[in-house]
């Protein structure tokens, strides 16, 4: 919604292998944090294409996502960076949350399991809905 003042970005992701890129990642963010982040695309029309399909009435602009788009740059290229950016929740229902808060606090260069992220989220045989929650993960890279 025009309403709800959502602006975006579109930028691409160098292959520190060579001299091509990886691809072209997308943005959107509302004035209370990140709403998305778009998976990697071969163009920026993909990219937007993504962003435009879940919010039509986005405005760009570039320099709102600070250096948020330099780290995941950094990320690809294979560095240990923080993403303690503000994220807007909504939408996201309280199981979810949980689930997404739980995944967060992962620390850098370990993995969790959906059985181990749903105990960690207090509902231990949830294993299946966490993989449902972590495939509509919102905030991938971002939100490991």
């Amino acid at each position: 919604m025009v309403s709800e003042n959502l602006i975006h970005t579109v930028f691409d992701v160098p292959d520190v292998r060579s001299a091509g890129n990886i691809g072209y990642l997308g943005l959107v963010r509302s004035p209370r944090g990140l709403r998305r982040v778009s998976h990697v695309h071969a163009t920026p029309e993909g990219a937007l294409a993504e962003l435009a399909s879940r919010f039509p009435h986005t405005e760009r602009d570039d320099a709102a996502f600070g250096d948020l788009p330099q780290r995941l740059r950094r990320f690809y290229g294979g560095e240990l960076v923080s993403f303690d950016d503000a994220l807007d929740w909504e939408g996201i229902t309280p199981f979810h949350r949980r689930i997404y808060e739980a995944a967060l606090r992962i620390p850098w260069g370990q993995a969790r399991s959906y059985g181990q992220l749903a105990t960690e989220a207090g509902r231990p045989l949830a294993a299946r809905a966490v993989g449902q929650a972590m495939g509509r993960n919102p905030w991938p890279i971002v939100v490991p």
